[in-house]
């Protein structure tokens, strides 16, 4: 099998998620046996609880909602909650081409960034890209998508120079967004 296949199992999974009425469905369609926990929380001001530790953590097509900043936190604190040391966090987004740089779509609020953005973004969040391969079979005109198998490394240096840099990158990102 390969690394990033969909065939993955858990026995229980947790689900985040920002709306009520969405994490209502997901209480009614799943079964109860197989969901440990239901956060209801953005992003943003999800923590793990202390006594949890995960296994794998699977972020999709969420993070181009976040600053670099947010991103780079939210990343922070699910590597702190992973099973040392096998634990993996998985992301999987679009990605735009680097020539392009990254992308502003006003219509959803989203920023959809390059594999070497992404890149940039991970290790700041103490994570080293342990496997990455587009998907397959995407039909001509849409922005690729990646997956990313993320492990953890030694923490960043805390001299404030990963903070100032996301910080640079949201203002670079919020002046696009005024054009």
């Amino acid at each position: 099998p390969r690394l990033l296949s969909p065939s993955l199992a858990f026995s229980q999974v947790e689900l985040l998620e920002e709306s009520a009425a969405f994490l209502e469905t997901a209480r009614a369609q799943l079964p109860a046996a197989r969901v440990r926990a239901f956060h209801a929380s953005s992003l943003q001001g999800f923590a793990p609880p202390a006594h949890v530790r995960y296994a794998a953590v699977w972020v999709q097509w969420v993070l181009i909602y976040l600053t670099d900043t947010d991103l780079v936190a939210f990343l922070s604190r699910c590597a702190a909650a992973l099973v040392a040391p096998h634990g993996r966090i998985v992301v999987k987004e679009s990605v735009s081409k680097e020539e392009h740089g990254f992308f502003v779509d006003r219509s959803d609020a989203s920023i959809t960034r390059t594999d070497a953005h992404h890149r940039r973004l991970f290790a700041a969040a103490g994570l080293a890209v342990a496997h990455s391969e587009a998907q397959p079979g995407l039909p001509h005109g849409v922005f690729a998508v990646r997956m990313y198998v993320l492990r953890p490394v030694e923490a960043p240096s805390a001299d404030g120079a990963e903070a100032q840099g996301h910080a640079s990158s949201d203002r670079e990102t919020r002046a696009r967004w005024a054009e």
